[in-house]
């Protein structure tokens, strides 16, 4: 039995996927740590285990590797997997491994961790790297828990998620540098990540142009909803945009939801369609079996836009394509261009086969009671770190902003997702809370097994 670290960065991003990864790990016998990404980095690892994730790097190369260095110490084997490792702005495979080579350094990896590739071409972009840690094409969770295999198990969390609505026109944006809360300008200048992966005349483009599409999604919602009023339509921004600005607009129209509620997977799971341009969602929804319709009332940027989702369904250029789409949607054909990047669509089977085949870890029944105490010693980090926070305004902004991107509150819908793992794989998976940041993953015989200990 091994011990298997998930961290989560962003709940309605990794939330579900990660949960189910994590039940088919607890069927196998193995102890299951699903918790916020930066617990452990700061009160310290509970012992040996396998990382699949990719927030030992948090930012691009040179990277800071004082959290690495804190797992390598602790015995723990990172198998990086990015959550973002495939679709990038540009329209073909160079300029994509051209943005990964800048995701993080593979060479900092050695022969007890493993490189997690979405698909082939990624794949074979680090086997060419002579890497000392071995290279897997896995898919990605994300991806995977899209399939019609998991549809019924998640069916009462999806209706609980969109407050039983369904059939709707799901309108998806992704305008975070026009649209941002902080404001597009101060975006560029403040975020270092931004930063770290486009220059500034790039980074002034992108302004432009997601600017040029936030104002024309307004328009085309509106005209979509004043002209089809029978159809109610659900509008979900991207976490990291500012989605008042939404509400204000379309405050004024019955048939237009604007939300940021809930798991991005059920509403798409619970659509008749999804409206798009330059979003990941394109892709999980053509997963799902879901019309897919690129709104493209402008000339594709290929330099601002990551052009790959704009490859499925079917380009509507203006209003009256986007209506007759919607009317007949089951005409929508899939081109499967995105098949390169994500390879394999069973992601969750392959790690779980994956992690059976390494070695378990001695003494590993200590790691659950440990980890209870160090989520008890980040309980009180986080209280003391509030104090500090309340004298610094600055510090406060920050740790709002990230604990929004993380959604505490969401986190918790753990629980209610155990029951869906139970389902798939074995009712005695067992799911035990240790902190409001942290969940663990067991049969219920070794969870007794490690607690008696």
């Amino acid at each position: 039995m091994s011990t298997v670290y998930l961290p989560v960065e962003v709940s309605k991003r990794e939330l579900v996927a990660k949960t189910i990864l994590a039940g088919s790990l607890a069927a196998s016998g193995h102890l299951v740590l699903l918790f916020r990404s930066d617990l452990f980095d700061r009160v310290g690892w509970p012992g040996p285990g396998i990382y699949i994730g990719k927030n030992v790097f948090r930012s691009g190369p040179p990277c800071d590797l004082q959290f690495l260095h804190r797992m390598r110490n602790a015995g723990i084997r990172i198998w990086h997997l990015d959550e973002e490792g495939g679709i990038y702005l540009g329209n073909d495979e160079e300029a994509w491994r051209d943005f990964l080579s800048r995701r993080f350094d593979p060479q900092l990896l050695d022969q007890k961790d493993k490189v997690l590739a979405w698909g082939d071409w990624q794949a074979e972009f680090f086997k060419h790297q002579d890497l000392s840690a071995s290279v897997h094409m896995v898919g990605h969770t994300n991806f995977d828990i899209y399939r019609a295999h998991y549809a019924d198990a998640l069916k009462s969390f999806d209706v609980e998620q969109t407050g039983g609505r369904r059939d709707y026109i799901l309108v998806n944006t992704r305008f975070t540098t026009s649209n941002a809360p902080v404001t597009g300008d101060l975006h560029m200048i403040n975020s270092a990540v931004v930063r770290g992966f486009f220059d500034q005349k790039l980074l002034f483009d992108k302004l432009v142009v997601d600017g040029h599409l936030y104002y024309d999604f307004i328009e085309m919602v509106f005209g979509l909803a004043t002209r089809l009023p029978h159809r109610k339509i659900v509008l979900r921004p991207h976490p990291a945009e500012d989605s008042s600005s939404y509400r204000r607009i379309f405050a004024p129209l019955e048939n237009v939801v604007v939300t940021g509620e809930g798991d991005a997977g059920s509403w798409i799971r619970l659509a008749s369609c999804v409206i798009h341009n330059g979003c990941t969602t394109a892709i999980q929804a053509t997963i799902a079996g879901k019309p897919v319709i690129t709104y493209a009332p402008r000339q594709e940027d290929v330099l601002t836009t990551a052009c790959l989702p704009n490859r499925t369904g079917a380009i509507a250029e203006d209003l009256d394509t986007v209506i007759r789409l919607v009317e007949n949607d089951h005409d929508i054909p899939d081109s499967g261009h995105w098949k390169r990047t994500i390879s394999t669509l069973d992601t969750v089977d392959r790690l779980t086969l994956l992690v059976n085949s390494e070695p378990g870890e001695t003494r590993n029944d200590r790691i659950l009671p440990l980890a209870r105490l160090l989520c008890l010693k980040f309980r009180a980090s986080e209280t003391a770190r509030g104090l500090i926070r309340f004298a610094w305004p600055k510090r406060q902004e920050q740790f709002q902003h990230r604990m929004g991107l993380f959604d505490p509150v969401f986190f918790k819908k753990v629980a209610a997702l155990s029951k869906a793992t139970q389902q798939l794989y074995s009712p005695e998976i067992e799911c035990r809370k240790l902190d409001e940041g942290c969940f663990a993953f067991g049969l219920s015989k070794t969870l007794v097994r490690s607690k008696n200990e």
